[in-house]
């Protein structure tokens, strides 16, 4: 983990430069600033997945800095480091989103443990977008496995350009006992299908469970009547690529 320490106290810097070593040997110290306008400089090149950060900054203070960050688009963990008075500006500060802070002094426990927190959540982070695909999004709702949220639409709309709630299209092809013997010579027949059309987005999922595969129409910006369309090109093609039982459904 690449990690930036915006302090202004020499002596805390310090601490939380050995504190890091101490918790984790492999974070890396992405930065070092003691004032907001420097720190803004550092992590908009240097772009670490954590900051510490003291509230109390001069130059632009640590409120200010976050804010113009965040307004940027500007995405990464944040520890705010604040004394007992600044308690106002640590509420505003965890409105803005961050992930915990220290209140002055703090001991070396509480920052592993504000570390410990942060690296959690990455980690969870990571297997959900390692998980979050296309073709997993398609089938869940394929499934019924997916209900349809503000959060969950705000995801696929900002990754995938589309929402589980728009128009879309499934077309599937069941084999039974063949499924294991023509399976990628129906999926490579749809994808070329596919390869000649630009008024949807597609993706052709091969299901073991149900020894079927689909093609799946989403994001479509041409007003056609695509179940016709996909049935009349099945009928066209399949013949010279399937032997066996085969059912076809849109």
């Amino acid at each position: 983990m690449r990690v930036a320490i915006v302090e202004r106290d020499e002596k805390v810097l310090e601490e939380l430069k050995k504190g890091l070593k101490r918790v984790d040997p492999n974070y890396e110290l992405a930065g070092i600033a003691g004032n907001g306008q420097s720190a803004y400089e550092m992590i908009t090149v240097m772009q670490p997945n954590l900051v510490i950060m003291d509230i109390g900054l001069p130059r632009m203070n640590g409120l200010n800095l976050l804010r113009k960050l965040r307004t940027e688009g500007r995405e990464f963990r944040v520890i705010i480091i604040t004394k007992d008075e600044d308690f106002q500006q640590a509420k505003q500060a965890i409105d803005l989103g961050v992930d915990g802070y220290l209140v002055q002094p703090f001991r070396p426990m509480e920052l592993k443990k504000a570390l410990s927190r942060i690296h959690e959540k990455i980690r969870n982070e990571y297997w959900m977008q390692a998980s979050f695909t296309v073709e997993n999004v398609l089938l869940s709702c394929r499934y019924g496995e997916i209900i349809s949220n503000q959060k969950l639409n705000e995801m696929t709309i900002r990754k995938y350009g589309f929402t589980v709630d728009d128009p879309g299209y499934l077309f599937t092809v069941s084999m039974a006992d063949e499924y294991e013997e023509q399976k990628e010579n129906i999926r490579g027949f749809l994808e070329e299908i596919c390869r000649r059309e630009c008024g949807f987005s597609a993706s052709v999922i091969c299901s073991d469970r149900w020894k079927q595969v689909y093609l799946i129409i989403y994001r479509v910006r041409e007003a056609r009547n695509w179940k016709e369309y996909f049935k009349k090109m099945w009928l066209l093609g399949y013949v010279g690529i399937f032997r066996g039982q085969l059912f076809v459904y849109g």
